[in-house]
């Protein structure tokens, strides 16, 4: 077992969050504090989807096509 040494250079890697909005309570402390560190995040891109959490199943090609404009 050796310990990993991370350089930091992951950060300048594009991130992005997409929030499924079906079943999202918005009014949820946690989700709010969870939504407010994400859009503070430098560097973070965040859009929301209409859908469930199984978008990739309920909702394909809304997400292929949110994934084909944030790339």
């Amino acid at each position: 077992m050796e310990p990993i040494r991370l350089s930091g250079a992951a950060a300048a890697i594009p991130t992005t969050y997409i929030r499924c909005t079906v079943g999202y309570d918005p009014t949820d402390e946690d989700t709010q504090r969870q939504d407010e560190r994400i859009r503070s995040e430098p560097g973070w891109r965040y859009w929301e989807l209409a859908a469930s959490h199984a978008a990739p199943f309920t909702a394909s090609h809304a997400l292929a096509q949110l994934l084909l404009k944030i790339v």
